[in-house]
Formats: C-alpha cells, structure tokens, sequence
C-alpha cells in the first residue's frame, strides 16, 4: 500500500502540472486581451475624472483578471489529464511496461519507487512568461503612465497669463492717475480683440506673437516715460539748486535735457496724465526763480510719484 500511495501521489502531481501547462497556454492570448482592454479603461477613467476612485480601478482590474483566469481554465478542462492517465505517461515515459497499469488494476504488485522519477514533462518557460509578465506590465502601465485629467467642458478656458498680467498693470496705472485714460483704454481694447479670439486661437503662433509684441511695446512706452519723467526731475532739481552757480553753458544744456524730455513725453505713446503734463508745458526752466521753492519740490516730488507708480507688469 505504501508504493501505492507514492506512485498515486506521483501521478497526481503530474497530472496538475500538465493542467497547469494546458491553462497557462490557453489564458496567454486572452490574458493580453484583457490587460489591454483594462489599461484603456484605467487610462480613460483618469482622463475623465479629477478624483480618481483607485480602489475601484484595482478591484475592477484584478476582477476582470480573474473572470478572465476562470473562463480560461473552464475551457482547458477538455484537456485536462485524469491520474489514470498520468500513471500511464509516467510508465512509458520510464519504460514500466504497463507495471503501473496492472498494478492500477490490481493484476500486478506495485513496483518499487525508484530514487528519480521521470514523467516525461518539461516545462518550456520562454513561451509562457513572456505573454504573462506582458499582460502585467500592460496593466501596471495603464496605472502609472502620466495623464491629465480632461477639462471641464462647463468650465471657460485658462487665457494666456500675459494678460491677466497687463490687466493688472492697467488696473494700476488707472487707479494711481499716473498716464492718460485715452492710452489705458486703446490698450484694453487690443487686449478685448485678443480675448474674442476662439479659445481653441488663444495659443497659437499667431495670437500669442501678437499678445508679446503688445506686452513689449507696453513695456517700452512705459520704460521710456518712465525714463524722460526722471530725466526731467533730475534737470528741474539740480537747476533749482546749482543753477545760480552755473555758466550760461552748463545751464542751457540742462535746459535742453528737460526740454527734450517734455517733447518725447508729448510725442509717446504712453503720456503723463493731462494735470502733470500741463504743469510741464507751461514751465520755463530759464524762469524757475519765479516759482517757490514749494511749488518746485511739490512738481519734482510730483513727478517722482508718477514715476515710481510706473512699474512693469
């Protein structure tokens, strides 16, 4: 009874281990299937959703696979092997001469068991692994591969941040009094033409060439008022205070520098506001000792609040 029950052991073994065989042959090409169709669900889901139900997506996937592995093993059953049928594929493949059979049948004793135990089966890994680690690098890749979630359709938009920015900028420049309405609302009007754009045309080329070349010609009027301001804060102040002790050289190139800076203050696009710009117009630095020291520093420090209130976007 004892070799019988090794021998039986034997063949029980055997017959699992070519079962197993005939599933894992059977479930490879389904296996791909399923793991392909589960990463393009994953993938979707992550697309479509902000909060991203993870413990769903991993039972789904694992119970996908396992209805897959149960289908498969179901239709291998036809060919699975009995333990009769083992005992039979291990006696020829030893070379028993049907001793396991009558034994089996109770014709003959069973034979003794010997130390190494051929069953005529090897395993050919090269053509199972390959479909079974792939299936589960597809999967896995369907969980790790970088995705953004799909925009809200109810939700407008994001406009290109240069405009928000210049926005602002306008906003400030509008509410500190520092330049002319009339340029603050040319360039809200320009803005307005880039905003009625498709949004499907905000980032393009062309559109987001022209909304550079708006910011940059911005920021040039606004550096050079902000420059041609200065100048001329700096021509006022030391005329006020060096002008007595200068010569008639020194005094008129000084007088020029503010002259010019007035002139390109008129002529830019971008123009002080009208009150400042006036007082400018009407002084004549040859005529400074008519103004009071007062009304002097009130201009300079006038001048110097308009340009501190120019800054860039």
């Amino acid at each position: 009874m004892a070799e019988e029950k090794k021998w039986r052991k034997i063949a029980l073994q055997t017959a699992r281990k070519i079962n197993l065989g005939w599933w894992l042959q059977l479930l490879a090409t389904p296996l791909l299937i399923t793991a392909l169709l589960i990463a393009c669900a994953v993938l979707i889901t992550r697309r479509e959703f902000d909060n991203i139900p993870w413990l769903g997506l991993i039972s789904g996937s694992a119970g996908a696979l396992a209805i897959t592995a149960a289908a498969c093993w179901l239709a291998a059953r036809s060919q699975f092997e009995s333990e009769k049928q083992s005992l039979v594929r291990i006696e020829a493949a030893m070379r028993l001469r049907n001793a396991l059979t009558a034994a089996d049948h109770g014709i003959a004793p069973w034979p003794e068991v010997p130390g190494v135990i051929n069953d005529g089966v090897d395993w050919r890994w090269k053509r199972l692994i390959p479909p079974l680690a792939g299936a589960l690098l597809i999967v896995f890749c369907g969980f790790i591969i970088p995705v953004h979630a799909k925009s809200d359709p109810s939700e407008a938009q994001q406009e290109p941040s240069t405009w928000s920015e210049l926005d602002t900028n306008l906003d400030q420049l509008d509410n500190q009094e520092v330049v002319q309405k009339e340029y603050i609302e040319e360039m809200r009007k320009k803005l307005e033409e880039l905003r009625k754009q498709s949004e499907d045309d905000w980032f393009s080329h062309s559109s987001l060439e022209a909304t550079d070349t708006l910011k940059q010609n911005h920021l040039t009027e606004q550096d050079n008022l902000k420059k041609n301001l200065e100048r001329a804060e700096r021509s006022l102040k030391t005329l006020q205070s060096k002008g007595a002790k200068m010569n008639a050289e020194q005094k008129q190139r000084l007088l020029n520098e503010f002259d010019q800076a007035v002139k390109k203050m008129q002529q830019g696009g971008m123009k002080p506001n009208k009150e400042l710009l006036e007082q400018l117009k009407k002084i004549d630095p040859e005529q400074l000792n008519q103004l009071t020291p007062e009304q002097l520093d009130q201009l300079r420090e006038n001048m110097r609040r308009h340009a501190q209130g120019l800054k860039p976007p």
